[in-house]
């Protein structure tokens, strides 16, 4: 989510992307939790006990933090994230035993609300077999699998439009309600490997990924009637069917590699994953101050 200085990484290019087209009266805040053990913990020096209010839309004991400009608010970005709940195996030597989730609110005095963007850095899911995680770390892994059963469940009952929506099942969909309720413009990245020996873990990904498509096309129905794309809005839709393109190719190169039982790099993989990242950054930045 961070990235490098060189490579920036979804996060610190959302800050940018909002700092530079906000108004000059707008400002800038940040609220960043993790969701460790299916507890909610504060990020920026707030509360190890946050609790989730009803529909999600109040989270009492987390920090507000604001933020004067774009650079600042990458800086808090990266001091929550460092501050997440990490260990060392044997697939990862900083494996992420949390699901992160980073609330940035656009605020003008005209506005009765804020516009809000929420970035989700979800935790993989793992296999025992692969990590090798003891003690501890099995809990959490068994918490992330769980978790993300769970959102899973709840974003197949959003796209079939079912009557209830599991979001109590799970801390993490208690969180998320708000940025999966109607009115919202979900975008969902899906990070893959370029590695042959995890080709399983990336296909499953993309399969995963195909699902939550569903809900975001979903939910986005509900808000296309009341919106017309800008310039820039069309530009983040060309990007994202890009996307769909590149990662259709990235699933077919797995599967033949599978079936080669080569090894080889796959150099799309990294492309796939830069061209989602920067265009879940363009129609989300852009959309946000839309909606608001």
């Amino acid at each position: 989510m961070l990235g490098t200085p060189v490579d920036p990484g979804v996060a610190p290019r959302a800050a940018a992307a909002l700092a530079a087209a906000m108004p000059p009266d707008a400002s800038l805040s940040l609220t960043a939790v993790e969701i460790h053990l299916d507890k909610v913990r504060c990020l920026l020096g707030g509360s190890d006990s946050v609790a989730v209010g009803r529909g999600g839309a109040a989270l009492a004991g987390a920090a507000t933090r604001a933020a004067p400009d774009g650079a600042a608010l990458a800086r808090l970005m990266a001091r929550a994230m460092a501050a997440r709940a990490t260990a060392a195996t044997d697939a990862n030597q900083v494996s992420s035993r949390s699901h992160a989730v980073l609330v940035v609110r656009v605020s003008r005095p005209a506005w009765r609300l804020p516009a809000t963007l929420a970035l989700v850095d979800l935790a993989g899911s793992e296999r025992a077999s692969r990590t090798n995680a003891t003690g501890a770390t099995v809990a959490e892994a068994r918490s992330i699998n769980a978790s993300l059963a769970v959102l899973g469940r709840a974003v197949a009952a959003l796209a079939a439009d079912a009557p209830h929506i599991p979001y109590r099942d799970s801390a993490l969909t208690r969180v998320l309600q708000p940025t999966l309720a109607s009115g919202t413009r979900p975008v969902f990245v899906v990070c893959a490997s370029p590695a042959a020996r995890d080709a399983g873990e990336t296909v499953a990904s993309l399969r995963g990924g195909g699902a939550l498509r569903g809900a975001a096309s979903a939910v986005q129905t509900a808000v296309a009637s009341s919106l017309t794309p800008s310039p820039t809005d069309q530009g983040a839709v060309q990007a994202l069917a890009e996307a769909r393109e590149a990662v259709a190719e990235l699933t077919a190169a797995l599967v033949a590699d599978r079936e080669r039982a080569a090894a080889p790099r796959l150099p799309s993989a990294r492309r796939a994953c830069a061209v989602l990242a920067l265009a879940a950054v363009q129609a989300v930045a852009v959309g946000v101050l839309a909606l608001a």
